[in-house]
């Protein structure tokens, strides 16, 4: 658990990162406030997006050098002490998937298991993540929840909100429903 100088480790799963990281440069930055964010990723996420000619071709930009550095510099690794941790909570988010016919990537359950032995906050839209993110008691934002943190944080203007959720629109990868979105864009103006 962060301590009060410690900023909370605020890990982005693969989805959100592919949905922010285009539009705001940087977007694995620290969020300074009450209390105060570190947004992070994990290696595997390059190393997913290495294997995947499908990732490399729809988020093209991520292999860029700005991308790769950015990623690379804000890396969360855990502690030698964390890390087997780490290796328990994976083995139980692993079989609570198994048990319950939930298909999670490698990587997702590897964000979840971090998470959870490190006492970071995960970013997904994923409701198989968010579920059981839920079960294990892991604290968990939607993509939108830390676009309104940024937001008020002073980190995103509402017009390069306003632009990514159109951007969602278009590609047609919405993180929630049209309805909730609308519903979220009131709040903010």
């Amino acid at each position: 658990m962060a301590t009060s100088n410690a900023p909370i480790i605020v890990l982005l799963d693969s989805c959100s990162y592919f949905r922010l990281g285009a539009s705001f440069r940087p977007i694995l930055l620290k969020l300074e406030g009450d209390p105060e964010y570190a947004l992070k990723v994990l290696a595997e996420l390059d190393r997913e997006y290495r294997k995947s000619s499908r990732l490399k071709t729809k988020f093209w930009w991520a292999g860029q050098k700005e991308h790769a550095d950015e990623r690379a510099a804000n890396c969360f690794t855990p502690s030698a002490k964390k890390a087997n941790e780490v290796r328990i909570a994976f083995s139980y988010i692993d079989q609570y998937a198994v048990d319950n016919n939930i298909s999670v990537s490698f990587i997702d359950k590897r964000v979840l298991s971090v998470g959870y032995a490190c006492g970071g906050i995960v970013v997904t839209d994923d409701l198989a993540m968010q579920g059981i993110a839920k079960a294990f008691g892991i604290e968990c934002f939607s993509t939108l929840a830390l676009l309104k943190i940024m937001y008020v944080r002073g980190k995103a203007a509402l017009s390069d909100i306003d632009r990514v959720i159109d951007y969602w629109e278009y590609e047609r990868d919405l993180p929630t429903s049209f309805a909730a979105i609308k519903a979220w864009r009131q709040t903010l103006g």
